[in-house]
């Protein structure tokens, strides 16, 4: 039974909206809930009309729970969406089972496509909790994962490739320096330089790969 009152809860929210400003602070609904519907969110947020006062997308919510697309999601809420977390999961026995992120069956993809539509540049934090489900890895490999999963979706400056000396190839990095990376932020890297060149041609054990497939056989 929805026993949330709208009214109710904007009135809260306009009283709070005064408090947060004189803090320099911005309250955010989650959708989530009765708020996993975003229509019935945007509609919450249209009648408080405050600036203080945005939203928070839990994609997990209103995908699984109320049957939302992702492209449907940002339409509804476009600039409201403030913060973002994210957790990939899929659905057994019509429970949500938590998977290591781009493990599940989440539209994680359509999900930041969204985003990046409407100029989206804010965070995307995982959303992680381990009493949910025991069976989960340990943090220590949880984090590192979803941090390697969101490196492409990273707004950042590349540095600029060096030209070899006969000005037939690049450097990602410059010649004769130490870098600050793993071997996988170093595949990455490749792969968003040359996705499409060739890693390996080995005829004679029929293995030939671009970069991109051979991150694809690494993963």
């Amino acid at each position: 039974v929805d026993e949330v009152d709208d009214s109710y809860v904007a009135e809260v929210l306009v009283k709070l909206a005064d408090i947060a400003k004189d803090k320099g602070v911005t309250l955010l609904v989650e959708t989530n809930g009765v708020y996993a519907d975003t229509k019935r969110l945007k509609a919450l947020l249209d009648k408080v009309d405050r600036i203080e006062v945005a939203a928070l997308w839990d994609m997990h919510h209103p995908y699984r729970y109320a049957n939302e697309n992702p492209d449907e999601t940002v339409e509804n809420l476009g600039a409201y969406i403030k913060y973002c977390h994210v957790k990939d999961s899929v659905m057994v026995d019509g429970k949500a089972e938590y998977k290591l992120m781009g493990e599940g069956d989440m539209p994680l993809r359509e999900m930041f496509a969204a985003l990046q539509k409407i100029g989206y540049e804010g965070y995307v934090s995982l959303e992680w909790v381990k009493r949910w489900s025991q069976n989960l890895y340990a943090a220590g490999i949880v984090f590192p994962q979803f941090a390697r999963y969101m490196k492409p979706y990273i707004i950042a400056e590349k540095s600029k490739l060096q030209v070899d000396n006969r000005g037939t190839g690049y450097y990602p990095w410059p010649k004769e320096t130490i870098i600050n990376e793993t071997f996988p932020d170093v595949l990455d890297r490749i792969c968003d330089e040359f996705p499409d060149q060739y890693a390996f041609r080995y005829t004679e054990l029929d293995y030939t790969r671009t970069y991109s497939e051979f991150r694809d056989d690494v993963d």
